[in-house]
């Protein structure tokens, strides 16, 4: 193996020497193994011991390899928005106690390597929740000896392989059960890349108003109304109106 003096450590080979018989073969295995994210040269020869170096020149096999380093990679797709640290933001709804809103986060596999992603939900009060979105059959989850009725006992909230040039997509739900400014962090990370970390920030608000007015409905039927109309008699002065009641229900919450 004749590699590059700075990429000596590169490429492997194995086995270095070996004794082939007649009309016979061996296989050798080259192992790559680049530091860095970049393009790597070198030159594989083959030469026979003992044959003199004027006809081996000639003789010898030589191949010529190239490899490249790289590292899996993820994108966030959804959502667009951006904080002044360039970080997403899933900003959700002023929502009234006990109400949902739930907002989508997709992610994207824009490397040249199948990627774990690894899901980290920090949230204080509880308000949010993370699931994949159905039909999204992409996803694997990895961790198989988790126990799925016992979230907690997870080391991540959530982990799982997107393939290449896949799209991973999930429903982040916000229901406030606090009164007030509700935010939470989702951290992604790739394994095999300490430099793939990045962030989804959440923020919500939770609040409650002393009377709401919900489902207010009249049950007075039509053919009520219909025969609720003026009777009106010729040898009457008087005019003899008959009014339905209406009644309106009115909920309170405190």
């Amino acid at each position: 193996m004749k590699p590059s003096a700075r990429w000596h450590d590169v490429y492997e080979i194995e086995p270095q020497r070996a004794s082939i018989p007649a009309h016979s073969y061996v296989y050798a295995s080259v192992t790559f193994t680049p530091p860095s994210m970049q393009t790597y040269n070198a030159t594989l020869e083959a030469a026979v011991d003992g044959m003199p170096s004027a006809m081996s020149k000639y003789r010898n096999l030589t191949f010529d390899i190239q490899g490249e380093g790289n590292l899996p990679r993820i994108s966030v797709i959804r959502p667009t928005v951006r904080n002044k640290k360039g970080a997403p933001v899933l900003l959700f709804r002023r929502l009234l106690l006990g109400r949902t809103q739930v907002l989508p986060l997709s992610l994207k596999n824009e490397g040249t390597l199948m990627s774990r992603v690894n899901f980290d939900l920090k949230d204080p009060e509880g308000v949010y929740n993370i699931s994949c979105v159905e039909g999204t059959k992409t996803l694997m989850p990895l961790d198989e000896g988790d126990d799925e009725a016992d979230p907690k006992s997870r080391v991540h909230t959530l982990s799982l392989v997107v393939p290449m040039g896949k799209t991973a997509d999930f429903a982040i739900e916000f229901s406030p059960s606090l009164v007030g400014r509700l935010a939470g962090e989702i951290r992604l990370t790739v394994v095999d890349n300490p430099y793939e970390e990045s962030t989804v920030q959440l923020i919500g608000e939770g609040y409650e108003d002393e009377v709401t007015i919900d489902n207010i409905r009249s049950f007075v039927k039509a053919e009520e109304m219909a025969t609720a109309d003026a009777e009106i008699d010729d040898n009457t002065p008087g005019i003899r109106t008959r009014r339905p009641s209406c009644f309106l229900f009115f909920c309170f919450h405190f």
